[in-house]
């Protein structure tokens, strides 16, 4: 049977010791990477509501989005653009990556600076909200 002398048990706990120490500090820093990223998630969702609070003038324009977890509705003007949209599907907190699509014809809105109007988006509209993978 083999047997440890004292020195050897002292460099085995030291270096389980090290190995745990370098684990904890990982952790940690994973735990504030991820503080720090929901941080900016929270600021660009704060800014997007300021954003989204201004209001461009135009006729009233009620849509509804079929979202993963139900459905939300707002209430938006034909001078708001696309981009607000993707703006008030982001402030749902459902992800960063995801996609709006009109039902009828099916088409993909594209996330830019066009108008509701321009892309005969109309009152009383359902939109899709896809999460891409």
């Amino acid at each position: 049977m083999f047997k440890m002398d004292t020195q050897d048990i002292i460099a085995i706990q030291d270096l389980e010791y090290q190995e745990s120490l370098e684990n904890d500090i990982k952790k940690e820093q994973d735990r504030k990477k991820e503080i720090e990223e929901r941080k900016r998630i929270e600021d660009n969702i704060a800014s997007k509501r300021e954003k989204l609070s201004v209001n461009r003038g135009g006729n009233i324009i009620n849509l509804k989005f079929q979202i993963p977890s139900g459905s939300v509705t707002r209430v938006f003007t034909s001078n708001d653009t696309m981009e607000d949209l993707y703006d008030f599907i982001y402030i749902q907190d459902i992800g960063e990556n995801f996609q709006i699509f009109s039902n009828a014809p099916k088409k993909l809105l594209k996330n830019d600076k066009t108008t509701l109007n321009e892309n005969n988006i109309a009152n009383m509209t359902k939109l899709y909200v896809y999460l891409e993978n």
